[in-house]
């Protein structure tokens, strides 16, 4: 059976502006559109979670500590996500 085999061919129409965040999450994850697409596809479906970016992480690292009235420093590694 050839790679291609396993896969099944079609077209969809996406509004252009849900394209472009597609595109935009695609060159930030370093995927192809149509990888980003099925990545997308497998979070809708609920066959993988939702990735976290060390943005968000920060951003929600620091309400919590902020809710806590404590001073934190946060030191995370360069790549924490794909």
């Amino acid at each position: 059976m050839k790679k291609q085999d396993k896969f099944f061919r079609t077209q969809i129409r996406i509004p252009s502006d849900i394209y472009g965040e597609i595109k935009d999450s695609a060159i930030d994850s370093g995927r192809s559109i149509n990888a980003e697409i099925i990545e997308l596809f497998l979070i809708g479906l609920g066959e993988k979670e939702v990735p976290i970016t060390e943005s968000k992480l920060r951003q929600v690292l620091s309400e919590g500590f902020i809710a806590s009235k404590h001073t934190y420093s946060i030191n995370l590694p360069e790549k924490i996500c794909n």
